[in-house]
């Protein structure tokens, strides 16, 4: 799981320019240069100022209570934020045809809890569909043992210390608008198009 223990931004683990038709250069760029990197200087900001946060990683940040009160919500958006965005960008990949096949325990999984991977599509695209405002859905290995598709608004995580995120999708405007248009249900098969099911399946393996 990503951790972002020293605040700052990962290389993109593809070339900006390699992901299209699913999502074109101006927009990867746009979306990893100028959204995340407002983020990531919020929160070095909100380090530099206090002490306890210095030896925190998002992670704990997002699981632990002990913020600062003056600051709190803004330190959780900006948090939420990072941890979400290094998820998402992590789960790509630039492989022509993504890594399209889950094995092992996932496949295991997705045929167990949801059936197909073709419903597994359907539902995320459903999620997006209903969603309200602005978020992301994400796929999670629920504390049960089975997956779950849950969306989350604004920035908010799912309970980290109980769930384990297998990947998100962006559904702010800024990670879609530009290619697909007012139709997240695209958003989400275009990430499908380009994820790499074998970092998705090292995130239940490392768990």
């Amino acid at each position: 799981m990503p951790e972002t223990e020293s605040f700052f931004l990962r290389g993109l683990p593809f070339p900006s320019d390699t992901l299209s038709p699913a999502f074109g250069c101006g927009s990867i760029e746009a979306h990893y240069g100028q959204i995340c990197r407002a983020h990531l200087d919020a929160m070095r900001i909100f380090r530099a100022s206090y002490a306890e946060l210095s030896s925190m990683s998002v992670r704990r940040i997002l699981t632990g209570r002990a913020l600062p009160r003056r600051d709190a919500d803004a330190i959780l958006w900006h948090a939420g934020a990072l941890y979400a965005h290094e998820l998402y960008f992590s789960s790509l990949t630039a492989t022509p045809g993504g890594y399209p096949h889950p094995r092992r325990e996932l496949a295991e999984l997705i045929s167990h809890d949801v059936g197909s991977f073709a419903e597994l599509a359907y539902r995320l695209g459903e999620v997006a569909v209903g969603m309200r405002g602005v978020g992301f859905v994400y796929l999670l290995l629920g504390a049960s043992g089975r997956l779950v598709i849950r969306s989350y608004r604004d920035y908010d995580c799912p309970m980290l210390a109980k769930e384990t995120p297998l990947f998100c999708i962006d559904l702010w405007e800024h990670a879609y608008y530009t290619d697909h248009g007012a139709h997240p249900e695209r958003a989400v098969d275009a990430f499908l198009s380009v994820l790499s099911w074998r970092a998705v399946e090292k995130r239940i393996y490392d768990k």
